[in-house]
């Protein structure tokens, strides 16, 4: 499963989304929940996005 949650600048939840995934390896998890999240603020139509997650090999 991955997740994805939206905050705006004060740090409030604005949105959120999930997907199902196949099995995968957690680093593939952490990049794909990445890619959700910048889909949804594409969506969105934010024009900016900080893209965070807790996979230190993900994010070096």
């Amino acid at each position: 499963m991955a997740a994805a949650v939206m905050r705006n600048d004060a740090g409030i939840i604005c949105g959120a989304t999930v997907k199902k995934l196949a099995r995968c390896s957690p680093l593939e998890g952490e990049l794909a929940a990445a890619r959700l999240g910048k889909e949804e603020a594409v969506r969105r139509r934010y024009q900016e996005i900080i893209v965070e997650g807790d996979a230190d090999v993900a994010y070096p």
